[in-house]
């Protein structure tokens, strides 16, 4: 059972009801990010990092980012994704200044 749930073309995202997160294909299968299976497909590693696997794609193309190819399938590694968010991060350069009102400033 799922809360709510968002579809994006063939894969649907999912959020259950225990708070985890998954991916279901239009076919039916689980994928979970909490997949034990460390190797992600193309589309998977797009929706983890909400891009479009074609800008995945090329940037497996460049070499910009590692990949495993399995036979004619190429596969990606969690932690490269976790490791472009980490590299992507930018700390913030001013506090966030409230007024009395609860407005930004």
């Amino acid at each position: 059972m799922t809360s709510r749930s968002t579809k994006t073309d063939s894969l649907m995202s999912v959020r259950r009801l225990d708070g985890t997160e998954a991916v279901v294909s239009q076919q039916g299968s689980l994928r979970s990010w909490d997949n034990p299976n460390p190797l992600w497909d193309v589309e998977q590693f797009a929706h983890y990092l909400n891009q479009k696997p074609g800008f995945i794609r090329q940037l497996i193309k460049q070499q910009r980012i590692p990949s495993v190819k399995i036979g004619g399938k190429v596969m990606l590694e969690k932690t490269t994704a976790d490791e472009l968010i980490a590299a992507g991060r930018r700390p913030a350069t001013q506090p966030l200044n409230v007024d009395r009102f609860g407005h930004w400033t």
